[in-house]
């Protein structure tokens, strides 16, 4: 069975409500132990505006994820949670690498999708993305991941072009006590993590907590087992003083140490056989964040957020060495006529050292830049409150383009207390990155025969070599989207509830490999050495269109079904044309939880660029597959719960990225797990 539409959707909801076993009605007693339906239109959320608001209110295509979906999904990875949600193509690369984006252009260095962990943002200005391997702490302790798709650059700023990822985890003061874990299986081959909160007076909490796991390497095509095996160790703390009723500090910080396999082939001199490298990753790396809030009144609030994050990577492509200094500040007020205006100014300062190979290198090997910022955003209230107009910008200034604006106008109408409408255009831009500005990557040697010799083999020039290089500009321009969103929540019988959201996305200045003079090192008679320089330009654009769907049934008491459906459609956008996930979650008796989730992905065939020149990504191929996870959870005690959990159990091994500037994927294995909690 392979996935290839909306049509299968019905009948795999069927298979969807077999795997959950229904014929067990003396469950009917329990309870599901989540948020109702009603609860969950009405959550707050906080990453579309920068304020709270309720979930049915926003206009902008949101899914959160709550503490419960995270620990009933079985996952042991913030990337495999992200599974879960609608719109986001998720594809495990390796054992410690994934390609996370949403609504196209996604791989192992995607670079349109902003993350960030309790309001600080973890991508990295080397390339635009997020390093998946060291984005980890206590899934015990995340609250809810929250997820827009589509633009939340007006709030956010640049980078955050096709969608923001905030994961926010839970105040100290709801983490009070001990909390410990553990578990092994094939591929999980250890893991364990201990946490403890306490007070210090009625007025200040902490929490501390220490994890470590070591996951087995994949196998490639063959089934031969790989190096990529990844192991890292992660501790951190979090202190929260409620020093009055209108001011509340907190103070937080984590650090990491580990490694991880890389299976690289490229070039490692001017010989025209490329070299394999199986070497482990060393990544090391801690940050630190401060807030301070103040509330004045209802309808006043300021906020002060400073952090401080240091990276240290060795791999076999580069060695990065990388300090950020970040400042932001945002204040909250009322006007006249229903109108609430949110503003707010940053600064940003970060410095690398990076040490390259001769496959990668960067020139220069130390840079720093600045980028200041603000933004304004003004919500008008009006029909009885009932409809929405917001509109806004952030204007930012960095070392490569210069200014930037990023400007949005969103609209959101709730006619009845079940149903919200919303649509919204925005402009949005992808900043060019150290790697885009001044990467020299040396990616592979061509046989070509230049002017003034006959074919190779006839003539004076039997031996015909060049050198591809791919380089910077250092005059890179911004990439740029144009973004037209609708959507629609509504919610029925209290049992039901549909979100559907469509968009339209027009993508111009995109960077694309495009090639320049061919440069003759030695001249015939005789062999010849030319090298062929690969240059960044922006001269792609496309467009990409689609919809994203989320409905849930409360089909008993003790009985959620969740399905997700996702279309796409863009000519060089690397994902699916469909994805689909059907997830069940069942109490069943004796404190016992049932939990099946059924992943559908379409095949997916990554082209060249339309605009010429070669892409990072290899061209290729990916057939369609399905995955199927199984949960069964026990809590024999309150305050113990066992788990067994199965992952990809629909097929032994099976293929989900293709090679990224010459990084080996892996295939993702069936595994099998198990899990002990202890909390007190």
């Amino acid at each position: 069975m392979r996935f290839d539409g909306l049509r299968h959707l019905a009948p795999l909801g069927t298979l969807a409500i077999a795997v959950s076993f229904p014929g067990v009605a003396s469950a009917a007693d329990t309870d599901l132990g989540a948020l109702s339906l009603d609860q969950l239109m009405g959550i707050t959320v906080t990453s579309a505006s920068k304020k709270e608001q309720s979930a049915a209110e926003v206009a902008s295509a949101i899914f959160v994820l709550t503490q419960d979906d995270i620990r009933r999904s079985g996952a042991t990875s913030i990337p495999e949670v992200l599974r879960l949600v609608p719109g986001l193509q998720v594809a495990h690369t390796n054992a410690s690498g994934w390609a996370i984006t949403a609504r196209g252009f996604n791989g192992r260095f995607a670079s349109k999708l902003l993350v960030l962990i309790d309001g600080r943002s973890v991508y990295t200005p080397l390339f635009s993305g997020v390093y998946w391997d060291v984005q980890d702490t206590m899934l015990e302790d995340i609250d809810r991941i929250e997820v827009i798709r589509g633009p939340g650059a007006t709030v956010w700023g640049a980078n955050a072009v096709n969608g923001v990822i905030n994961i926010i985890t839970k105040k100290a003061k709801e983490t009070q006590g001990l909390l410990s874990s553990g578990g092994a299986g094939n591929e999980e081959r250890g893991f364990a993590g201990l946490r403890y909160g306490g007070e210090l007076g009625d007025d200040l909490h902490y929490r501390a907590y220490g994890k470590y796991f070591k996951r087995d390497g994949g196998t490639n095509a063959s089934g031969t087992g790989t190096q990529d095996d990844w192991a890292i160790g992660r501790g951190g703390f979090r202190m929260d003083w409620d020093a009055s009723d209108q001011d509340k500090a907190t103070l937080q910080g984590d650090f990491y140490d580990g490694k991880a396999g890389l299976d690289f082939t490229g070039l490692a001199s001017l010989s025209p056989i490329p070299t394999r490298f199986d070497e482990n990753q060393l990544i090391q790396g801690l940050n630190v964040l401060s807030r301070w809030s103040h509330t004045f009144s209802e309808t006043m609030d300021a906020s002060l957020q400073f952090y401080y994050d240091r990276t240290d990577r060795d791999t076999p492509l580069l060695d990065e060495l990388r300090n950020t200094f970040d400042l932001d500040f945002q204040h909250r007020f009322a006007l006249p006529f229903n109108q609430e205006v949110i503003w707010g100014a940053g600064y940003r300062y970060t410095r690398d050292n990076v040490d390259g190979t001769f496959a990668a290198d960067m020139v220069p090997n130390h840079r720093h830049d600045d980028t200041f910022s603000f933004f304004v955003q003004d919500e008008i209230r009006f029909w009885e409150e009932k409809a929405r107009l917001t509109f806004g910008t952030k204007v930012e200034k960095n070392d490569y383009t210069g200014w930037e604006y990023q400007p949005s106008v969103r609209m959101t109408v709730l006619p009845t207390e079940n149903q919200t409408f919303w649509a919204a255009v925005s402009r949005a831009v992808r900043v060019p990155s150290r790697a885009d500005d001044n990467l020299v990557f040396n990616a592979a040697f061509f046989p070509a025969t230049p002017v003034g010799c006959p074919p190779a083999g006839l003539g004076p020039c039997p031996a015909t070599t060049v050198q591809a290089l791919g380089t910077g500009t250092r005059n890179s321009k911004s990439e740029r989207l144009y973004a037209f969103e609708a959507g629609w929540r509504a919610r029925f019988f209290d049992r039901v509830t549909l979100d559907l959201a469509a968009f339209y996305n027009d993508y111009n200045r995109l960077e694309v490999f495009q090639p320049g003079a061919l440069v003759v090192t030695s001249l015939p008679p005789g062999p010849f050495t030319a090298t062929q320089p690969f240059f960044l330009g922006n001269s792609d654009e496309t467009q990409t269109y689609g919809a994203e769907l989320d409905l849930r049934t409360d089909l008993t008491e003790w009985w959620r079904v969740i399905i997700g459906y996702t279309f796409l459609h863009g000519q060089d956008s690397s994902d699916p044309t469909h994805t689909g996930t059907i997830r069940s979650q069942l109490d069943l008796p004796f404190d016992l939880e049932l939990d099946a989730t059924l992943y559908l992905v379409g095949n997916l065939v990554v082209r060249p660029p339309s605009g010429g020149g070669f892409s990072n990504v290899t061209p290729g191929s990916i057939p369609a597959y399905e995955r199927l996870d199984l949960r069964l959870g026990w809590r024999p005690s309150e305050h113990v719960e066992l788990s067994l959990v199965g992952q990809n159990l629909t097929d032994a091994r099976h293929l989900e990225a293709l090679t990224d500037l010459g990084i080996a994927t892996t295939e993702v294995q069936r595994s099998v797990y198990g899990k002990v909690t202890y909390h007190y």
